[in-house]
């Protein structure tokens, strides 16, 4: 699963962010989590999933020490923020900011922003996770972000349980349970090592 990258749709966001934080726990090495959410609810998640140390968060507020800060209005400033890292660390990169990016930027920014830095984490092994809320974009830029990412990984809720769609190589769906925010991946993470 190095090298690829996966834009994750979901019908609620924090079951997007959730299952991103699943799929990243499976593979090695650092996860970089550049998010738009409360910290206390991406605390949550990290405690979740039992990655305390592993995950360097940089968010858009000085929420507490240890934090990098990004600036939502600048895509240069999150682009030399990713190229820092790679210019050391590979890893796992999970872009939760999209929503943020497509209503500040607007679309053709944003798509380019997000191809330039995808290129560059391909480009070192890494891997890409981000992540959409169906109910925040559009279908055209939902449609136009899809082709920058090499699967399409879909999180529809039917009542408690939750059920996956990934589009590539043919459509394959798959229900997961959720016990409160978690996400057990295994069963993903069998798939998408096929792909």
């Amino acid at each position: 699963m190095r090298n690829a990258d996966y834009l994750l749709i979901s019908d609620f966001f924090s079951d997007g962010t959730s299952l991103s934080l699943s799929i990243a726990k499976e593979l090695r090495g650092k996860i970089f989590l550049i998010a738009s959410e409360h910290i206390s609810f991406i605390r949550r998640l990290i405690d979740e999933y039992e990655l305390a140390g592993r995950v360097i968060l940089f968010a858009t507020r000085p929420w507490e020490e240890g934090i990098y800060i990004i600036n939502l209005l600048n895509l240069n400033d999150i682009s030399i923020a990713v190229s820092k890292i790679l210019e050391k660390d590979s890893g796992i990169f999970i872009f939760t900011i999209i929503p943020e990016l497509l209503m500040i930027h607007g679309l053709e920014k944003t798509y380019m922003f997000l191809h330039n830095t995808i290129t560059k984490i391909r480009a070192v092994n890494g891997c890409t996770l981000a992540v959409i809320n169906s109910h925040t974009v559009t279908k055209k830029e939902e449609k136009i972000l899809q082709k920058l990412f090499s699967n399409t990984i879909f999180v529809k809720r039917r009542g408690e349980k939750r059920e996956i769609h990934l589009e590539y190589p043919a459509e394959i769906k798959h229900e997961i349970s959720f016990e409160g925010l978690k996400v057990d991946s295994k069963e993903i993470m069998k798939i998408l090592e096929k792909i």
